[in-house]
Parts: C-alpha cells; sequence; structure tokens
C-alpha cells in the first residue's frame, strides 16, 4: 500500500512540474513582449511591442542574416500577420540566432477578440523593422504538440537616406521651396525658424511631414514642391528652412539651410 501511495505521490509532483513549466513558457491570453521559451519577456520586455498571447501558437527559431553576416544580439525580429499585427516578437541574444519565439493565432472568442495568425497564412517577418526572406515560407497551423520549425531569415538593410537639395525662391508673399525626390528617401519634415542655425525640435517649428509633405505640398516629375503662405514682408523677421529625409528605417539626413530676408527701404534726402 505504502509504494502504490508513494508512486502516487511522485506521480502527482511531476504532473504538477510539467503544468507549472507549461503555464510559465505560455502567457495565454496575456499580453507579451517576447516568445523565448522558459524565458517570455527575459530579453524583450522593453523594446518588442506587446503582442497579445492566445492558446493558438507555434513556434520558430533560426539563423538570422542581415546585411550578409549574422545579426547582432539586440536586434529585434518580429513575426507579422497578413493583417499586419505582430504577432511574435524575440530580441536576439546571440549573434545570428533568434528564438524560440511563439507565432500566436487569433482568438475571436476572446472579450475583445485578439488579433493572429490563421491556419494557412504565411508569416512575414522582419529583421530590424525590415522584411526578410524567410526560408522556408513559414505557414502558420495552431501546433497541438509544440513542435518547433527551423526558419532562417535574411534581411538587407534599405539604403540610407539623401540628404535633399533645396532651393528656395518666391512668389508673391509666399516662400517656395523645391527639391528633387530621391527613392532612398521614404518621407519628409520640413522644419522652420527664425535664427539661420536652429535644431530641429528643439527650437524649430515643423510646418509639413510625409511623403509628399503636407500641408500646402506636391510631387510632380520627380520633384516636390512646397509652399509657406503669407511668410514674407516683415523687415522684423526672417524665416529660415531645413527640411529632413528620413529612410523607411527611420535614420534620417538634413538638407541645405534656405531662408527669406526683408529689408525696410527707408526713403533718401537731396
Amino acid at each position: 500500500m505504502f509504494r502504490y501511495l508513494r508512486s502516487w505521490v511522485v506521480a502527482a509532483v511531476m504532473l504538477l512540474a510539467v503544468v507549472a513549466a507549461r503555464e510559465a513558457t505560455t502567457p495565454f491570453r496575456s499580453p507579451v513582449a517576447a516568445g523565448s521559451s522558459g524565458s517570455v519577456g527575459l530579453f524583450a520586455q522593453d523594446t518588442c511591442p506587446a503582442v497579445s498571447g492566445t492558446p493558438y501558437l507555434t513556434i520558430v527559431y533560426g539563423a538570422v542574416q542581415l546585411d550578409g553576416t549574422g545579426a547582432p544580439a539586440g536586434t529585434i525580429v518580429e513575426a507579422v500577420s497578413p493583417r499586419d499585427d505582430v504577432v511574435g516578437c524575440f530580441v536576439m541574444h546571440t549573434a545570428g540566432y533568434y528564438g524560440t519565439m511563439y507565432v500566436y493565432g487569433e482568438d475571436p472568442a476572446a472579450n475583445p477578440p485578439i488579433p493572429g495568425m490563421r491556419d494557412g497564412e504565411t508569416v512575414t517577418f522582419r529583421v530590424a523593422g525590415v522584411v526578410a526572406t524567410a526560408s522556408p515560407p513559414f505557414v502558420w497551423y495552431n501546433d497541438d504538440d509544440w513542435t518547433p520549425h527551423q526558419v532562417d531569415l535574411a534581411a538587407t538593410s534599405p539604403p540610407p537616406p539623401i540628404a535633399p537639395i533645396v532651393s528656395a525662391s518666391r512668389s508673391g508673399n509666399d516662400v517656395v521651396l523645391s527639391w528633387p525626390h530621391r527613392s532612398q528617401n521614404a518621407s519628409y519634415q520640413i522644419w522652420r525658424d527664425t535664427a539661420p542655425y536652429f535644431t530641429p525640435s528643439e527650437s524649430g517649428v515643423r510646418i509639413a511631414d510625409g511623403m509628399p509633405p503636407a500641408p500646402d505640398c506636391t510631387y510632380a516629375d520627380g520633384m516636390i514642391t512646397c509652399t509657406d503662405s503669407e511668410i514674407i514682408g516683415d523687415p522684423a523677421l526672417n524665416r529660415f528652412y531645413l527640411v529632413r529625409a528620413f529612410d523607411a528605417a527611420g535614420a534620417s539626413a538634413d538638407s541645405n539651410r534656405v531662408g527669406e530676408f526683408d529689408f525696410a527701404m527707408e526713403p533718401g534726402s537731396q
């Protein structure tokens, strides 16, 4: 009898250990920031976007190449659904490798419903914000047996932004800025100040942004043209402009500075 009782106790302890391990590695229906097995959020909780966990998931891991070499530790790897929801995230703590990363399926029964992958959909992976090539392409299905899948990733950083070459002209009392658009530049910001060598975001005022910048900008025949209306005419107030270009990853490059000067004409005497 004691032998059977001891066996039952040992089995119960083992069962509790398995349940505890499963709960520790699967944050069902809770916001998580990373999906490394056994250490959810340990390396990524301050840098990954929040990912809502669900009971439906699959696990991926693999090698990561960025610009032809192993991606450095600290690189963020994201899994994205066809609806642009981040459904998995991992911050690499070993150069050249990521995972294990949980990639979550949607949970329409939750309140509110939690977005995620659906059976048969292909997962998009991003490395440092850049869409990566997955080898092999990974089609998501809910894994009941928690089998990890090796998916190697390779990404190429976009070319850096090109500093715009801006020219300024006058149209009535308006200042007209123009510059050629470059394909490396995903968007622009226009900054204005009363001092020529101002620092954007510290003393300058952002008057437009986007591609083309809005408001009061147009894009045609490879040129961006922007109008700052009713600016000219005050001798006591000069304005200076800087255009900041951004690439898709958020790196920036500043243009040359241009400005407008007003002078009061004093009548002469004979």
